[in-house]
């Protein structure tokens, strides 16, 4: 063999030497990111609460996003905040706690929020009369205290009420203490207790910061920086497989209640399950809201309810707070753009070079569309008339824009001025708690089939009437 074929051998057995060395590290690598293991911390203990969790979990969405995830029930004394931020957790489940903990300073970052109403409420006895934040004065109130409870603690300073006067007791974590007279108010959610309540025959008030301008998000899933900057694709996949758990749950919350019952063997009954996620849906929105959702105005709302309350600093700020799954990606969304760009032009020429087809049917559709529009306005001018000569309250909603247009009537109704324009869940929050799943429940089959509906119910006022 020459000296120069020898040579080729020597560099060509080298190099697939080097290649196997490559892959056997990829494929190390690759087995150690499938087996790798993190941990959620839950901030109760199972129930439909967690759903998106459960079916991420058992449907294999986190295993096919490389990831082996544990689910750590919560309970008293075992915080989702402390345990992330201890490490013993690399995400976890929590309310207003996180924003709190994070203007104090602690590397929180808030992930995607479940809720986009907090389930956190007060719950008085009916015969109490206790129903407003004014009638807690002087009266045993259970709490879980400090950042755990802001929202509340927010809504009296809000109200002008000093939580001092207030005589806050810590919680029992049992509603029975409501049930026996041993507290004037209790901590609940409005997903549970007032289930357990109505099953007990005991009529309730609620009294629900959200009434009071203290509207926080719930349910946020969270994670610490050291997490977002060691495991950022981590935190990508864990984020998107757990929000494709939590729409699926939304959509088959059936077989939730079956996996809870079946195989996590909850301590509650199917019926109360069926409640719970029933309430959830007037929380999650899911029908009107992605899952998930964030508005940085929103947080920043929280934001300064805090600084109102003196429970953050007056220079608290979101900055680095609120994740954005698509940061690293900008460069490839500019390249998207240009070229997005570039073909748009091109579209827009031949767009043009069929306007003038065009513009002869449209002007003939404008002036039948005019002519329609104006009989359909003097039909609905005749109806307002005739409402408002006969008192009758009536509203419509805006499907784009998810907005309800009450007429001068029903806001007089309402003790709003006239003209008032609703967002969906400010029309809902008039009627009762377990009222809202079965109102929205009528709107949405009357948008997708048109199906009509007939109810009575007691609306609550601003006032309190």
């Amino acid at each position: 063999m020459s000296p120069a074929l020898k040579l080729t051998l020597i560099r060509l057995l080298s190099v697939l030497f080097a290649l196997s060395g490559l892959f056997g590290a990829w494929a190390s690598r690759a087995e150690s990111n499938a087996s790798e293991t993190v941990n959620v911390q839950l901030r109760w203990m199972h129930q439909f609460q967690f759903a998106g969790y459960y079916v991420a979990l058992e449907k294999g969405f986190y295993q096919e996003a490389g990831l082996d995830v544990r689910l750590l029930e919560g309970g008293p004394g075992k915080l989702p905040v402390d345990e992330v931020l201890s490490g013993r957790a690399q995400y976890g489940a929590a309310n207003s706690e996180v924003l709190y903990e994070r203007l104090r300073g602690q590397p929180l970052v808030a992930l995607a929020a479940i809720f986009q109403h907090s389930p956190s409420v007060l719950v008085t006895r009916a015969d109490s009369g206790i129903r407003t934040p004014h009638d807690l004065v002087g009266k045993k109130v259970m709490l879980m205290r400090g950042r755990h409870d802001s929202d509340f603690y927010a809504m009296l300073l809000h109200e002008g009420v000093k939580p001092e006067t207030v005589n806050i007791q810590p919680t029992s974590y049992d509603i029975k203490d409501l049930v026996a007279g041993k507290v004037d108010a209790f901590n609940s959610y409005l997903t549970n207790e007032p289930f357990v309540l109505r099953q007990l025959g005991i009529e309730y008030n609620v009294i629900n910061p959200s009434h009071y301008g203290i509207d926080y998000y719930g349910d946020i899933l969270f994670t610490s920086e050291d997490e977002l900057r060691q495991h950022p694709e981590r935190v990508k996949m864990f984020r998107a497989a757990t929000l494709r758990g939590w729409n699926y749950a939304m959509e088959h919350p059936d077989e939730v209640i079956d996996l809870l019952l079946d195989k996590y063997r909850v301590p509650k009954t199917r019926e109360h399950l069926q409640f719970e996620a029933e309430a959830m849906r007037s929380l999650v929105l899911p029908a009107m809201v992605e899952i998930g959702h964030m508005n940085r105005w929103r947080w920043q709302s929280m934001v300064d309810a805090f600084k109102e309350t003196g429970m953050a600093a007056s220079d608290a700020r979101l900055d680095g707070f609120i994740y954005d799954p698509d940061v690293g990606a900008s460069e490839n969304r500019m390249r998207r753009i240009v070229w997005g760009l570039l073909w748009g032009i091109l579209a827009a020429l031949a767009i043009v070079s069929a306007m003038g087809v065009m513009l002869y049917r449209l002007r003939k559709e404008v002036v039948l569309r005019k002519s329609a529009e104006e009989r359909l306005m003097r039909l609905n001018s005749s109806l307002r008339r005739t409402n408002e000569m006969a008192r009758i309250g009536g509203w419509e909603r805006d499907i784009g824009s998810h907005t309800i247009i009450l007429s001068a009537e029903a806001a007089r109704i309402r003790e709003l001025p006239p003209g008032s324009v609703l967002k969906a869940e400010e029309a809902l929050s008039f009627y009762a708690p377990e009222e809202r799943p079965a109102r929205m429940a009528e709107v949405e089959r009357a948008i997708n089939d048109g199906t009509p509906w007939e109810h009575e119910s007691l609306l609550t006022l601003p006032s309190g009437r």
